[in-house]
C-alpha cells in the first residue's frame, strides 16, 4: 500500500523542498520493486 507524504517549508524555498524530497526518496525509495509500481 502506498501512502502520501507532505513536505512543508518556507515560502519560495523550492530548492530546499526538492533537496528534502530527494534525500527522503534515497532513504525510502517508492518504486524499489516492480510490484510497487502503478499499473498502466
Amino acid at each position: 500500500m502506498l501512502s502520501g507524504r507532505q513536505i512543508v517549508g518556507r515560502p519560495y524555498d523550492d530548492v530546499a523542498m526538492f533537496r528534502a524530497a530527494s534525500a527522503y526518496e534515497r532513504l525510502r525509495p517508492m518504486y524499489d520493486s516492480d510490484d510497487r509500481r502503478p499499473k498502466l
